[in-house]
């Protein structure tokens, strides 16, 4: 990227957009067949082409190849998302299987933390709720401190058991003898590890987009043939001033809609509502303020919905307040750090996304038409569990023996790129030779970042210098091998398993 343009306070390299998804592979080398093409491009300039997507852990790039293109990009930072909840053991890097979530902190860092705050905490009765991030709860190492909970009654904030999840803005807990919303007290915590940025904020401070894209969404839905097939894909469940939130539809009633038995005149008034939740989860303070005056229930936005908006409102450049057109056409280039449920490790396990984007493209079609501002979106899907294959500099054991594992993997399985159902066989029987004798070597630790499925708090000794290390041999690997790789290590039989777990109730261990 050599000629630049100035626009405003930004250099911005002339063709930005196309030299960005080349640098990444996208026009040679996914699944070793383009994914990208020059038309391609032409049909996102036209606006006829409105999203596409890729995975990326199917791609032959070099994992360094990736991480020197997010590096030399000054405004370019993909968000790591996760939920609103205890963050603490990933910053410092002692979080063991959710150690990945590291590559978002740090001088090094590859992207940044986008808080999902819409979550409901976790519920010890039933087993229910936030169990990866526990936001009932204060948790530092392998401590964990059970908060009391209060939700409105009518008349005021009462205490509540843990018989089912609340809805975490709608939720407030009491510290020093003073009540205050439980997202206040995790904002306040998160702010003194790193810089966090928050999902129900982004969406706050484009609200006029937001409600435009909720407006045009609504209309176009209510004329479709199935009408609550596409209003599902927008708003799917309903919340109560309680805190209870259940799943729902939204069906069209006459000249309006009917939710759970709640009927709305119109699109306006179905937006007023799912707005409050975002607004209260953006600015915790005004529940305290506004309870009495919310409507006893209230919209929530649905999963596809809240993935469009954080790729049209450019979380992935979280530094520049109004992006220029040169950083979004011919098309938005959206990179999105997925964690193991969102992105999984192809092609053993591929995560959820992928199941959305025959919805998104749907979604995606009436936003573009009608709006002329929003820009069509190629959506980067970024594993960040790779980078569960980087030991702690602290384990010289651990480094040594993944050294020697990805040094095989990349020796013995390059030749192999374009054939990736053999890669996949011959990789998952390097990884059966090695176990035996790596097994005696790897700490527990490292083998906990192998664990199926994680939580915040780790019963296993921590590291003394929490810093993963991006050895040369991972490095070396492409994007896919190290995604094999994953798969290949978290379905491996390792006898210490048994050992592995969070400090935790008995009842949620099954539920991380």
């Amino acid at each position: 990227m050599t000629a630049s343009e100035i626009v405003g306070d930004l250099s911005i390299p002339s063709g930005y957009v196309e030299q960005l998804l080349r640098s990444i592979g996208m026009f040679e080398q996914v699944a070793h067949k383009p994914k990208l093409s020059d038309r391609s491009m032409d049909l996102f300039s036209s606006r006829e082409l409105e999203f596409d997507w890729v995975h990326m852990g199917n791609s032959e790039v070099r994992i360094g190849s990736l991480v020197d293109t997010l590096r030399q990009c000054p405004f370019l930072y993909p968000p790591r998302t996760g939920h609103i909840g205890n963050w603490a053991n990933m910053v410092h890097g002692r979080a063991g299987a959710r150690d990945y979530n590291h590559i978002a902190f740090g001088p090094k860092r590859l992207g940044y933390p986008l808080v999902f705050d819409f979550n409901q905490t976790e519920a010890e009765a039933c087993g229910y709720g936030d169990w990866s991030y526990l936001p009932g709860s204060l948790v530092d190492r392998a401590e964990r401190e059970i908060l009391p909970l209060f939700t409105w009654d009518g008349t005021g904030f009462c205490p509540r058991d843990r018989g089912r999840p609340l809805f975490t803005p709608f939720t407030l807990t009491s510290r020093d003898g003073q009540l205050l919303p439980l997202t206040r007290l995790h904002r306040d915590a998160l702010r003194k590890l790193a810089e966090f940025h928050f999902e129900s904020t982004l969406f706050a401070s484009h609200d006029r987009l937001v409600r435009r894209i909720l407006r045009v969404l609504l209309e176009d839905a209510r004329v479709q043939g199935r009408p609550e097939s596409m209003l599902g894909r927008i708003l799917d469940r309903c919340v109560t001033l309680d805190g209870d939130v259940t799943r729902c539809a939204l069906r069209v009633s006459g000249r309006g809609f009917e939710m759970n038995s709640v009927h709305y005149s119109g699109v306006e008034e179905v937006i007023d509502h799912a707005w409050l939740p975002i607004s209260m989860a953006a600015q915790p303070e005004r529940l305290l303020e506004q309870i009495g005056d919310l409507p006893a229930q209230m919209p929530l936005l649905a999963n596809s919905l809240v993935q469009l908006l954080k790729s049209v409102l450019y979380s992935h450049y979280p530094t520049i307040g109004e992006v220029p057109r040169e950083l979004s056409r011919p098309c938005n280039p959206h990179l999105h750090w997925g964690g193991i449920p969102m992105a999984g490790y192809p092609p053993r396990a591929r995560g959820y996304f992928s199941s959305l984007t025959k919805y998104l493209r749907k979604l995606f079609r009436p936003v573009i038409r009608e709006l002329p501002e929003v820009a069509p979106v190629f959506n980067v899907l970024l594993p960040a569990a790779v980078f569960n294959l980087c030991p702690q500099r602290s384990l010289p054991g651990d480094v040594d023996c993944l050294a020697r594992l990805m040094s095989r993997v990349r020796d013995e399985t390059t030749t192999l790129i374009g054939r990736p159902e053999i890669m996949r066989q011959r990789i998952e029987q390097i990884v059966e030779d090695w176990r035996p004798k790596a097994e005696k070597t790897l700490s527990d630790y490292m083998i906990d970042h192998f664990a199926p499925r994680p939580g915040v708090a780790s019963s296993l000794p921590e590291p003394v210098e929490g810093e993963p290390v991006m050895l040369e041999s991972f490095c070396d690997l492409t994007v896919q091998q190290a995604s094999m790789l994953m798969g290949a290590l978290s379905a491996a039989q390792w006898p210490r398993n048994s050992q592995r777990g969070v400090v935790l109730s008995a009842s949620s261990l099954s539920c991380l």
